[in-house]
């Protein structure tokens, strides 16, 4: 995932795709876009994937995306998959086991520093065949007890 540089110590990311290898990108998805962007004051790389086969494509419509920090550390990603609207949400439980174990792989350092604010319900919409469609799925809000900022 990170390398280490030599001379500073700090994590830095060998390549933007080495933090979409760790994580659960849906088969059939290519890069579309990639671009650099500042995130909590710090330089990032915006990276979106859109399906292969251009169904859904564009904004609002089907995509993965994560932001990396330059320092090496996962800032954020979105899954929106029209195949996650069938089927009910995970219960609360369920959410926050996934969630544990999300960070335990992807960002280990905020599990000995964030506090669980709530586990709720959450719609987002996409654009899929011409028209809106809603995803929900529940949203695990939590609170970096170091910096305070929300994740």
């Amino acid at each position: 995932m990170t390398a280490t540089s030599p001379t500073s110590g700090t994590p830095v990311i060998a390549s933007p795709h080495d933090i979409l290898a760790a994580l659960p990108v849906p088969a059939g998805y290519v890069n579309v876009e990639k671009g650099k962007i500042e995130v909590d004051g710090e330089g990032a790389v915006l990276i979106r994937m859109e399906r292969a086969d251009k169904r859904h494509a564009g904004l609002g419509g089907e995509h993965f995306s994560t932001v990396g920090a330059t320092s090496g550390r996962l800032k954020g990603f979105v899954r929106m998959h029209l195949a996650l609207r069938d089927g009910a949400p995970p219960s609360q439980d369920e959410a926050h086991d996934i969630a544990m174990r999300f960070l335990s792989d992807h960002a280990a350092d905020l599990l000995s520093r964030r506090e669980v604010s709530f586990i709720a319900p959450h719609d987002e919409t996409i654009r899929a065949d011409g028209k809106s469609t809603t995803l929900t799925g529940m949203k695990v809000k939590m609170r970096n007890l170091v910096d305070g900022r929300w994740f």
